[in-house]
């Protein structure tokens, strides 16, 4: 069965290790007065360089996008398992969505069965939901796609058949988001 794999951008988590570190260095440096508030900024950012590390190195996709249907990481710690895939035809609606420039492709589910939530997992859907977002939504922070073409690409799944499904992943070509250079011609 062919599939589309779509990973993590490496250069972003550089980014966020090195923004990290820059924070510890200052905490460790600059912050002398008050003990806690030196120690709490370097527990706080030494943890996100040590997420960082693991994003960095971390070299299993982010997203896979096969026939049957879509696949996202949930956290650091997962791994691929074919049981949670959000198959096509659960899928009511597919939309992007941003807040403060993080992107997330809003799955409108088809309620079958009701799922099996926790409280804490219920809160957060009723947080989602009063932020105009689904209660099923893919992060694409650290993902480099343009948003656009990958929510049309998806939508287009939606309503096509296994033969066309297949068809579409054998031509689907990873679009790029534009960069700031591409306003300027060379």
């Amino acid at each position: 069965m062919k599939e589309i794999k779509l990973y993590k951008s490496p250069l972003l988590a550089v980014l966020l290790f090195l923004m990290c570190l820059a924070f510890v260095l200052m905490s460790i440096f600059i912050i002398h007065h008050n003990l806690f508030i030196k120690w709490l900024g370097i527990l706080f950012f030494g943890l996100g360089a040590f997420i960082s590390l693991i994003i960095i190195f971390d070299r299993t996709p982010q997203m896979i996008i096969n026939q049957k249907g879509i696949w996202y990481k949930k956290a650091i710690w997962t791994k691929y398992n074919a049981d949670d895939i959000i198959e096509w035809q659960t899928i009511n609606q597919i939309y992007w969505s941003a807040i403060n420039n993080q992107k997330f492709i809003c799955l409108d589910l088809l309620q079958s069965q009701p799922k099996k939530q926790n409280t804490f997992q219920k809160s957060f859907a009723k947080l989602n939901k009063s932020m105009g977002f689904e209660e099923t939504n893919l992060p694409l922070s650290l993902i480099k796609i343009d948003a656009d073409k990958l929510v049309d690409f998806l939508a287009s799944m939606t309503v096509s058949n296994e033969t066309q499904r297949e068809y579409l992943i054998k031509n689907f070509i990873i679009p790029r988001p534009k960069s700031f250079f591409s306003k300027f011609k060379f």
